[in-house]
């Protein structure tokens, strides 16, 4: 049986339509945030996807100051902001909290480092480059950091050069070095794989292994060559380090190197452990077989 009310409507006899809602606006998602502590960071991104730019003003004041205790609030309106790629304001707030910008000399890297961050959700474009380049040379770490990071992710040919004349300056200090090379393994970009090739034969262990890590992220044409020469490394811990990346690479030649290492007598622990971390990354159904007599060897603890 029909409900009374339904059967009105389509007579006519009911009342009319309900207006369709508005999408929520920045006002409505800030009322809403106010109103429910604890949804701050989802309001922040909620505003970024939103597209909606009169958000814009909300967001660069959570930018300067977050009103939270949680330093991401601020990481987040800053890429909230860059999803809406407003490359100005953004800029903006750069140089109000550069000493080397602004009149009144404010030195805030919390705030140079998240909107530097911000620029990683932006369209990539040279304009973007000139902004970020000089920002390598920022005296905190945390803001290098960030500048080689959305470097990499936006991915310009501009960009990945720097970031490879970075990673194989001697000279440059040791932190920049390592940004340097998380930028240009952020960027998944086949063209740097031989920049990694050449770094792991750095005189640093250090860079020797950080480079087979992310030769084992990356992945690429030369890189399972040169983590199998890292096998002999006399630094264990470049030794480890190429060990799980090269079982994690999953290909079959890759797992079979790794079995004829992990098998030596000669291997240590430690390396051989790097190895079973690798194959457990590599979700390859043929590392079972290589994995499989270590783990029902009760006589080892590193089963």
């Amino acid at each position: 049986m029909q409900h009374p009310r339904l059967a009105r409507l389509e007579h006519g006899r009911g009342r009319s339509r309900p207006r369709p809602r508005a999408v929520p606006g920045p006002e409505y998602l800030w009322a809403a945030w106010e109103k429910t502590p604890g949804t701050m960071q989802l309001t922040l991104w909620a505003l970024g996807r939103s597209g909606d730019h009169t958000a814009r003003s909300s967001l660069a004041k959570r930018i300067r100051r977050s009103f939270t205790n949680d330093p991401a609030d601020r990481y987040l309106a800053a890429a909230a902001l860059g999803m809406l790629n407003d490359v100005p304001t953004m800029h903006t707030k750069l140089k109000e909290a550069d000493p080397r910008e602004n009149k009144n000399k404010d030195d805030i890297p919390e705030v140079r480092a998240a909107c530097i961050y911000g620029f990683a959700f932006c369209l990539p474009s040279d304009s973007l480059y000139t902004i970020l380049e000089k920002y390598l040379a920022d005296a905190d770490p945390r803001v290098r950091f960030m500048t080689c990071y959305t470097l990499g992710k936006l991915g310009t040919p501009k960009a990945l050069a720097r970031l490879a004349d970075v990673a194989r300056e001697a000279k440059a200090l040791p932190d920049l070095r390592a940004a340097a090379m998380e930028g240009l393994a952020v960027s998944r970009d086949a063209s740097v794989v031989p920049v990694f090739v050449d770094l792991a034969a750095a005189p640093d262990p250090l860079l020797r292994a950080q480079a087979a890590d992310i030769l084992g992220r990356i992945g690429g044409s030369g890189a399972m060559d040169k983590l199998v020469v890292l096998l002999a490394d006399k630094d264990a811990r470049v030794r480890a380090a190429a060990a799980c990346s090269l079982a994690g690479l999953g290909t079959r030649e890759a797992l079979t190197k790794a079995s004829v290492f992990v098998r030596d007598p000669s291997t240590d622990v430690d390396g051989q452990i790097a190895a079973f971390i690798g194959l457990g990354r590599s979700f390859s159904p043929e590392a079972v077989d290589i994995l499989k007599p270590f783990a029902v060897d009760t006589k080892k603890a590193k089963r």
